[in-house]
């Protein structure tokens, strides 16, 4: 029996809101109360007028749809045709880093990757950092042509997020030292030629050493 056709929006679909779960009502939460990690303020803009825990999943499918995966900032739609894990990685930081975060996250990444090894010059001129993923968003991403470049955008996409989890967790104290520590490293753009590697190897090893611990 064949299997049944699963777009890539119902899959990211379903993994985020398995991690974000049902009903949430935590007095620390700053988004008040949640429904598959939607917050009452979104809801009502939908025009749901109801109890949060009431929420159903076909209506919180068709925003989760129309405020992140077709959002005009991200069209994951578009980076789908680039990288469907990618794509599923740029939509679940939306939902819960927001659509312009997002799109910034991804802008850096790509990036961070302008580099050519055979030429030794940038692949494409340095995008601005504007959180709206355009044209010049998708022509690096084709420029970016290879299963070990989609692979590492979606590590480095990850580690910006961790990155502002902290400074959203640590004291002010810590967060200052946090930047500092960013800042006393050098920038060298010539070290993009061993950007690829750092986050396919290193942060793969730490990944798997964790999962055998």
């Amino acid at each position: 029996m064949a299997r049944a056709f699963v777009s890539v929006f119902e899959e990211a679909f379903k993994k985020t809101v398995g991690v974000e779960g049902g009903y949430a009502d935590h007095p620390a939460d700053r988004g008040g109360k949640t429904m598959y990690g939607i917050t009452e303020r979104t809801a009502n803009a939908y025009g749901y007028s109801g109890d949060m825990k009431d929420l159903d999943l076909k209506m919180a499918k068709r925003i989760y749809q129309e405020q992140y995966w077709n959002h005009q900032r991200l069209e994951c739609g578009d980076i789908e045709q680039w990288s469907k894990d990618v794509a599923m990685e740029t939509f679940d930081t939306a939902v819960n880093m927001g659509v312009i975060t997002a799109a910034k996250m991804l802008q850096i990444s790509l990036n961070s990757l302008n580099f050519d090894y055979k030429t030794k010059e940038a692949l494409f001129p340095s995008l601005k950092i504007d959180g709206w993923v355009g044209q010049s968003s998708l022509k690096a991403m084709k420029l970016l042509d290879r299963s070990i470049d989609r692979r590492v955008v979606t590590k480095m996409m990850d580690c910006i997020q961790g990155v502002r989890y902290l400074a959203i967790m640590a004291s002010d104290e810590d967060k200052r030292r946090l930047v500092s520590f960013i800042n006393d490293v050098k920038s060298a753009e010539s070290q993009r030629a061993f950007g690829r590697g750092w986050f396919e190897h290193r942060i793969q090893n730490v990944l798997s050493s964790t999962r055998k611990a």
